[in-house]
């Protein structure tokens, strides 16, 4: 008696570019799907692994994250506003790819912003700011060979000493100006889930050193030297952020792009 032929079956569908792209999928550690999608998303766009011009189709990535198409469109949105993506009518939403120049520029404006702050911060010479500074630089360096601490966890340190600078500078819309560079470019893509700097107890001393420095020309009110040591500090990050990048996928920089400051002297600060 002939066997009856097998019943077929669905098979899954063949994995597209952002679902290899997303996997595995990121922790649910963000207030939202939306803006975990946005995230995931915005990561694999500054890491290269969604190219320029990629297109990003709302049925993928509901399919890869379980959801209705209502996160998907605001994380989108989301992206958007970060400059990562473009939506445009009847073509769809593609990738606006992040070269090696863009990541680069992001940080020299980083660089050019927080030094302005950094410079109002030393010419009030706050003492009760100057003890915020002071206790997170601390903990900064007491960072620097413990053990098991990470890249990223030893980068938030730093952030946090960073965003005293910010929060204290007296200056609202220069705050502002910040608030929308982290929150609508890819600024915040490249920290947000891997430190590509401070990989090294070295990189970590130096680092924590030179924020020891900035406070002492806190102390100071030297506000040139505290400008440009900020300065130097954020270009010797964008160095090796770039470095590591370049490493990973490839690519080139163009020297304009590679902004630099004379070292501020070792006796000053």
């Amino acid at each position: 008696m002939p066997k009856p032929d097998p019943v077929p079956t669905r098979s899954k569908p063949a994995a597209g570019v952002l679902s290899r792209a997303l996997t595995p999928p990121a922790d649910a550690a963000h207030p939202t799907l939306a803006q975990r999608i946005a995230d995931d998303l915005g990561v694999a766009i500054v890491d290269g692994a969604l190219a320029d011009g990629s297109r990003i189709r709302e049925e993928e990535l509901a399919r890869h994250y379980s959801a209705s198409r209502s996160p998907v469109r605001e994380a989108i949105a989301l992206l958007e506003r970060r400059g990562l993506v473009r939506t445009v009518p009847r073509r769809g939403t593609h990738v606006i790819g992040q070269s090696l120049d863009v990541i680069a520029d992001l940080f020299n404006m980083r660089a050019v912003l927080v030094g302005l702050a950094s410079r109002y911060v030393a010419r009030r010479r706050d003492p009760a700011v100057i003890a915020q500074l002071q206790t997170h630089v601390d903990a900064l360096a007491a960072a620097v060979e413990r053990p098991g601490i990470t890249p990223l966890a030893f980068a938030r340190l730093g952030g946090d000493a960073a965003a005293v600078i910010v929060r204290q500078c007296g200056a609202s819309y220069l705050v502002q100006m910040l608030s929308d560079h982290a929150h609508h470019s890819g600024w915040g893509m490249i920290w947000r889930k891997r430190a590509l700097d401070f990989k090294t107890v070295e990189r970590r001393r130096h680092y924590a050193q030179q924020f020891q420095r900035f406070v002492r020309c806190v102390e100071r009110g030297a506000d040139a030297d505290a400008e440009r040591l900020l300065r130097q500090m954020m270009f010797e990050s964008r160095d090796r952020v770039l470095a590591a990048i370049a490493e990973a996928r490839g690519g080139q920089i163009d020297p304009v792009h590679c902004l630099a400051d004379a070292p501020l002297a070792v006796s000053a600060g």
